[in-house]
Formats: structure tokens, sequence, C-alpha cells
């Protein structure tokens, strides 16, 4: 993916922070104030790629569990379907409203969205299952791509997300060791990978289990290889 600087309009990388002609900086979602790193110090920001949630099991299991409600709404109740898909999107909004205000840390529209919500689907049958199905998927979007975002400086790698709770990592790019890059079936169809940094401490552990390290691992991203040349870069940089 590419986009077009507003102020040359020279074509970059989607992950590019900074135009490479002009040196204009990127609007970003990620906030630099959030990690230690000034502004000036940060190399490259990013997120997963958005087709990323598709990996995700919540995705997957509202998907199943769609189909179902689907399938029994048309056999039991054919002719209201469409009705059926009207009422379950509109309790899908009221469930995104409140995730909205829930990462806003409005907590009182929080709680009341979640018992309109709740009383909303208790009311109903075939309507509750098909909006549970597609919270479960939105779920699944938010906690493989919303939720996450990545930050690479001079110095340091940052991993964040925020889902239910926050999960912050730091690795030190002077301990990075090895690179390793994964790419699943869709990432090769869809252009996106993992970036795995390796410091000294990891090497045992990715032998063992790689789940232990999963909060190390820059999921998701489009176009790995830049990630992993930028990364490679800077520990060259280092080096000298």
């Amino acid at each position: 993916m590419v986009k077009e600087c507003p102020n040359c309009h020279s074509i970059e990388d989607d992950s590019s922070v900074f135009c490479s002609k002009c040196g204009y900086r990127f609007e970003s979602r990620i906030s630099v104030s959030e990690v230690s790193v000034k502004p000036e110090e940060v190399v490259w920001m990013g997120k997963p790629h958005p087709i990323f949630f598709l990996e995700s099991p919540l995705f997957w299991i509202g998907f199943i569990l769609m189909v179902f409600a689907l399938g029994v709404s048309f056999i039991f109740s054919r002719l209201f379907t469409p009705i059926v898909i009207l009422i379950s999107v509109f309790s899908f909004l009221i469930a995104v409203f409140a995730f909205r205000a829930y990462e806003k840390g409005d907590k009182a529209i929080f709680f009341i969205l979640v018992i309109i919500y709740l009383f909303f689907i208790a009311i109903s049958s075939v309507f509750s299952l098909i909006s549970l199905s597609l919270v479960i998927m939105y779920l699944g979007y938010i906690d493989g791509v919303l939720s996450v975002e990545y930050l690479i400086s001079r110095d340091k790698i940052f991993i964040t997300k925020k889902f239910l709770y926050i999960t912050k990592r730091e690795v030190l790019l002077k301990e990075v060791r090895d690179i390793i890059i994964q790419v699943s079936f869709l990432g090769r169809l869809f252009g996106y990978g993992d970036v795995i940094p390796i410091t000294g401490g990891m090497i045992d552990l990715w032998a063992v289990s790689r789940h232990t390290i999963k909060y190390s691992v820059i999921r998701g991203v489009p176009s790995p290889e830049h990630v992993e040349k930028i990364i490679r870069s800077l520990i060259t940089s280092k080096s000298k």
C-alpha cells in the first residue's frame, strides 16, 4: 500500500512516517507522547494490516455463529429475514459505540450502552444471536488490528496493545541478534507478515515456546521486509 505526500506529492510507502523527499511528517493514530521517545527520534510507526483480523479466532467464531443464526432465521422466518438483519445491525452499532466509549474512558456512556444492548438482546431471539455474532467478529477486529500499535525509534522497538487491558513491550535494538520474518497464506495474498526481533535472551525461548515471546512480535504489518530493513539499518548504524 502507498500514499501521497500532501506537500510534494511524492509517492511513499503506507508505513512511512516521513516523506523521503521533503521530510513531511505524516499523521498517525499512534501518540508519541504515550511512549518514552521524542518525536524527532521516531523512525517508523505502524499498525497491523486491516485484513489481519481474518487470522483472529474471535472473527471465525463470530462468523460461524452468524452463518448458523442466519440459517435459522431463513428457515423459520423467511419473510422477516431483512428485518432480522436490520435489527441485528442496529444493535451491533450500539455495541460498537459502547466499545468506542470504553476506549475513550467514558465509563458512564459505556455502561449505559451496554445496558441498552443487553436489554435489546434479552427481548429478542434470532436477532440477539446475529447481533452477538457481529459483536464477536468486531472484537476480533479490535483485538487484531485496532488495539495494536507499533513504533520504532533510533534505540527501541515499542509494541503496544490496548484491548481489555493494556500491554506494552520495549525491545532494545542493541540487544537484537537476529530478525525473523513469518508470512502466512493470507499474508502472501494481501502483503503482510510478522517481524520477530530475536534478542540474546529470546533465542532459547524461541526454540522452546514461540507463545512465550508473542508480545515481542510485530504482527501482521504491511511490507514486513521493509520493516526488517529499517531495523537492520538502525542496528548496523549503531554497530559502527
